[in-house]
C-alpha cells in the first residue's frame, strides 16, 4: 500500500509538472492597466487578467460618484424630465484574441459590463439605484511605445444595451433607458505586463 501511495504521489507530481510545462510554453503573463480617458470624468478604472498564446481573459473594475451632463445622460437614458443620474461604479467581464502570438498590435474583443447609477430626483428629495446591463464588440491596437513594459491600447467597441427597457419611476417623475439598442464606445488602456515564468535565456 505504501510503495502504491508513493507511485500515485510521484505520477501526479509528474502530471503537474507536464500541465506547467505546457503552459509555460504558452508564454503566460498578467496584465494590470487603468484607463486615462474616463480619468477626465473622475472616474478611477481599474483592471488585470491573464493573457497566454493569442488570447487574454480579465475584469475591470471602475468606482467614482459622478454626475455626468445632460447632454450624456441622453445617450443612456430617455424621457427623464428633471432627473439627475450620478454614477457609482462598474465592473467588466472580457476575454481578447490578438492576431499577433506576441499579442500586440490588432485584436478583439467581447466584454459584457454592469453599470450601477442612483436615478435621484433633487424636488421630492428621492434616489432610486438602477443597473444598466451592456454587451460590447471592440477593436484596439495595442502599442509598446516604452520599451517592452508599457503599453497604450485605443480601443473602438460597438455596445449593444440589453438593459430593461421597462419605465422606471422615482417619486413622480420616471424614465425609460434608451431604446436606441446600439452605441459607440471608444476608450483607452494604458498598462503593463509581467511574466508569469521566468523567461528561459
Amino acid at each position: 500500500m505504501k510503495k502504491l501511495l508513493i507511485a500515485t504521489a510521484l505520477l501526479f507530481a509528474c502530471a503537474q509538472l507536464n500541465a506547467q510545462t505546457k503552459f509555460e510554453a504558452r508564454n503566460p503573463k498578467i496584465f494590470v492597466e487603468f484607463s486615462p480617458f474616463l480619468a477626465a470624468f473622475n472616474l478611477v478604472v481599474v483592471g488585470g487578467g491573464v493573457e497566454w498564446d493569442k488570447y487574454s481573459a480579465g475584469v475591470a473594475y471602475t468606482t467614482g460618484r459622478h454626475h455626468f451632463s445632460h447632454s450624456l445622460n441622453k445617450i443612456t437614458f430617455q424621457n427623464f424630465g428633471d432627473l439627475h443620474f450620478l454614477h457609482n461604479r462598474s465592473e467588466d467581464i472580457f476575454v481578447k484574441r490578438y492576431f499577433n502570438n506576441d499579442r500586440t498590435g490588432f485584436s478583439v474583443s467581447a466584454l459584457f459590463n454592469l453599470t450601477h447609477w442612483e436615478a435621484q430626483n433633487h424636488a421630492e428629495d428621492i434616489a432610486k439605484n438602477i443597473t444598466g446591463t451592456y454587451a460590447t464588440l471592440n477593436g484596439s491596437y495595442r502599442w509598446f511605445p516604452f520599451q517592452k513594459y508599457i503599453y497604450i491600447e485605443p480601443i473602438f467597441g460597438v455596445s449593444y444595451n440589453s438593459s430593461s427597457k421597462e419605465t422606471v419611476v422615482v417619486g413622480t417623475q420616471s424614465f425609460n433607458f434608451n431604446k436606441q439598442p446600439f452605441e459607440l464606445t471608444p476608450e483607452i488602456k494604458i498598462g503593463t505586463r509581467i511574466n508569469l515564468f521566468k523567461p528561459k535565456k
